[in-house]
């Protein structure tokens, strides 16, 4: 008897200058946790709809709560509760209508697939394996720029804008950077094949001295052209003097039937610095290799060589694949 009067009493405590619906605390349903050390261990849900309701929690030690899972996370709302936050070993985890959408580690915000990122009114989906794409496709697809920052205030420069490739480490080849586009295909729903216009070959070449040597190869089957030009530069070392030639080469192939092929190769502009003896740098098409166009190299110095590296560019303008050898 003397527990049901102290449990109505502090049912219905109201303390001196408090109105009376200011009283928000249910002291029974307060009384119903058990206190182990300094943990505070609830046996029921903590809702801010009951009633009464909190007005407002103020704790000074952490909150531990149970993992949930992807059907039923730990924190979420009355409406829907399969979509909320929930945890598993080293990550943190939001799910949507009972699917994971994204997570939080060490690694950073990682997106399941499917989701995206929203700028506003702007999205980056992934379309593939390594491969992101700004909005969703459409009917009539969106143009975007990427671009860097602007200067701000009275005559401030622009930001440049660096493309770069992956750098690579000791002897290794750096990253090819390459630009590439679609062509007209066959009429349909089919998204067309992208093919690479324009090459910055991360690779130094180190060439034998009056040896020809492979630089890419381009794909040209039966019934179909090639069309391009490299630009190069060409640098040989002796110990002592050093050669450097830069320049243009304009090639042009046809494979017309049965590997009946016809081709043309033409050196355009070109500069020389040479410190000592001459330098002379020839370049030819190899159809050797069936529905194949190869392009080769060949630098021959008047020096005795410890050293002759190429570096160069491709610009294909035939949608046809290049192959850097």
């Amino acid at each position: 008897m003397k527990r049901l009067l102290l449990f109505a009493l502090l049912a219905a405590l109201v303390l001196p200058g408090w109105a009376q619906d200011e009283m928000r605390i249910d002291f029974i349903n307060l009384l119903r946790p058990r206190v182990t050390g300094y943990a505070l261990n609830l046996n029921q849900n903590l809702r801010t709809t009951d009633s009464p309701a909190f007005a407002g929690l103020t704790l000074s030690g952490p909150i531990t709560l149970p993992d949930g899972s992807v059907s039923s996370p730990v924190l979420h709302g009355t409406s829907d509760i399969d979509t909320g936050i929930y945890w598993i070993t080293g990550a943190t985890r939001f799910t949507f209508n009972g699917a994971s959408v994204a997570q939080f580690n060490f690694g950073g915000l990682y997106l399941f697939d499917g989701y995206y990122i929203s700028l506003y009114d702007t999205t980056i989906t992934r379309e593939d394996t390594n491969v992101i794409q700004l909005s969703a496709d459409a009917a009539a697809p969106a143009d975007f720029t990427l671009k860097a920052a602007d200067g701000s205030g009275t005559d401030k420069p622009g930001g440049d804008f660096i493309l770069a490739p992956g750098r690579s480490t000791g002897t290794g080849a750096g990253g090819d950077a390459r630009i590439a586009t679609s062509t007209v295909g066959s009429t349909g729903t089919t998204q067309n094949v992208l093919y690479d216009r324009i090459v910055a070959v991360g690779k130094v070449v180190s060439l034998v001295n009056n040896s020809d040597t492979p630089l890419f190869s381009v794909a040209c089957a039966d019934g179909n052209g090639v069309g391009g030009y490299i630009d190069y530069d060409a640098e040989v070392k002796d110990g002592t003097d050093v050669q450097v030639e830069s320049g243009i080469v304009t090639f042009s192939a046809v494979n017309k039937a049965t590997e009946t092929w016809t081709t043309d190769i033409d050196k355009g502009t070109l500069s020389s610095a040479l410190s000592g003896s001459t330098l002379t740098v020839t370049c030819s098409l190899d159809t050797a290799t069936a529905d194949t166009l190869k392009f080769i190299f060949k630098s021959n110095s008047g020096l005795t060589p410890t050293s002759t590296m190429l570096r160069y560019q491709i610009h294909l303008n035939s949608p046809q694949v290049i192959t850097i050898l």
